[in-house]
């Protein structure tokens, strides 16, 4: 839901989160598969700057879930600090795109944007992601649906989430495995696109999925014992931190 994808309205997290415009930072984050459990991810401390472009990989997928959800502010098992942008400044978006029922424009704008945004900007983040058509066959900018699926692919749905975000112009975002129901040309184009709109990402991924990894500027490495590694991205290759 737009809840879950904005982190609005959500129940106490067991992790304290901290607001903090442009800073994205984990201090000391431990998170557990549940309480007393195993560590999912133990003693993460890392600091993400405005501009560096993260891949968040490993062969631990629940622990990459359990710091989107962290992240979020949904409540997880665990302690530790993040500091992070407030929900005007930080989109969430899930593996599956969830499409609200509403219109087209309710779908791709953020509540009070509606008068601030121009069809023509909307229209032109749709053609930048190959969905000019998609107006049209739906009725509309400002045609009423209550379900999506069956105008649209859930590629094309992926997109719209994409161009929602695109729109808002978060200072960071947190995707959950981009490349799910994208080419890789998709996805290399769509990385640009939010990139060149000024928004710092990070990306859940597996590095065997990644076309080329120089559109990252480091990578976080969730290990299965709780353990992580940060590295850089440098030339395509991932380098130690010094």
């Amino acid at each position: 839901t737009h809840a879950f994808e904005e982190a609005r309205s959500l129940p106490p997290s067991a992790v304290k989160v901290i607001n903090r415009d442009d800073e994205l930072s984990y201090e000391n984050l431990t998170l557990h598969d549940r309480e007393h459990g195993p560590d999912l991810i133990r003693s993460l401390t890392v600091t993400i700057k405005p501009g560096t472009h993260v891949l968040v990989h490993g062969p631990n997928i629940h622990a990459a879930s359990a710091l989107f959800r962290a992240t979020a502010g949904i409540r997880n098992h665990g302690d530790g600090v993040i500091i992070r942008p407030g929900a005007e400044r930080m989109m969430f978006l899930p593996e599956k795109p969830y499409l609200s029922p509403g219109t087209l424009r309710e779908m791709l704008l953020r509540s009070g944007q509606e008068s601030v945004v121009p069809d023509s900007r909307i229209l032109e983040v749709l053609h930048a992601l190959a969905l000019d058509e998609v107006p049209e066959r739906v009725g509309g900018l400002d045609a009423v649906h209550e379900n999506w699926d069956p105008l649209l692919s859930l590629g094309e749905q992926k997109c719209l989430v994409v161009a929602r975000l695109v729109l808002a112009q978060p200072r960071f975002a947190f995707l959950d495995r981009l490349h799910t129901a994208l080419s890789e040309d998709q996805v290399r184009h769509v990385r640009d696109l939010i990139c060149s709109s000024g928004i710092t990402y990070l990306n859940v991924g597996s590095v065997d999925h990644e076309v080329a990894l120089d559109c990252y500027n480091a990578a976080l490495a969730l290990k299965n014992d709780g353990t992580w590694t940060w590295q850089l991205v440098r030339d395509g290759q991932l380098v130690d931190a010094a």
